[in-house]
């Protein structure tokens, strides 16, 4: 799948009708879903969120969530329906992501989220992939970013959708963490160049 041009996920704007119109304007463009938490899925009807048949196969499913088991348990869920890929969201700020202890806030807890994609890509039929910010906090963003990418990549992870800045998850709200601090584009690109290796 070429990820040249990818429409982000963003909460309440890329519900499937705007995806339509994305699909629309560019055949190229890889989609996202909303950030759908697993319990959602789990809970409800999984036709109720997951229900894809709109848009082409470029449609990425992103899952948010920290627990192993319900995020195995959607992902199990999602094989029947028609994404591309699923994705497990590491970069939303929301105080109320933050306080379901997923999101962002997970980069500081790299085991968490290596069992958390483990399970996911045991029962997936896609490919599992993650969004990541630069750091957050005080998540030091040269050498713990490294780390981190580097361990992922260890367990099969090869796709990772960069936020090209660190989040601020205190003081801040979600508008402000897509504008503060600046944008860092060389950072990413050293991943990038990271990865290659």
């Amino acid at each position: 799948m070429d990820r040249f041009f990818c429409i982000a996920p963003m909460m309440r704007r890329t519900d499937r009708h705007f995806r339509y119109l994305c699909s629309l304007l560019s055949s190229e463009a890889i989609l996202f879903t909303e950030m759908i938490h697993a319990n959602a899925i789990n809970r409800n009807n999984p036709e109720k969120f997951l229900n894809n048949s709109d848009v082409s196969n470029s449609t990425v499913l992103q899952i948010g969530g920290s627990s192993p088991k319900e995020l195995r348990e959607a992902t199990f869920k999602s094989n029947e329906f028609n994404y591309s890929e699923i994705n497990l969201n590491l970069g939303c700020p929301s105080p109320k992501v933050q306080s379901g202890n997923f999101g962002a806030v997970l980069m500081k807890d790299l085991n968490l989220v290596k069992n958390c994609l483990q399970e996911m890509m045991k029962v997936s039929k896609k490919e599992v992939s993650v969004k990541i910010r630069l750091g957050v906090d005080d998540f030091d963003i040269e050498e713990s970013l490294d780390d981190f990418i580097f361990e992922l990549s260890k367990i099969g992870i090869n796709t990772f959708y960069v936020h090209a800045r660190i989040a601020l998850l205190k003081g801040l709200d979600p508008k402000e963490n897509r504008t503060i601090p600046p944008l860092n584009y060389e950072r990413v690109k050293k991943i990038k160049e990271i990865l290659k290796k």
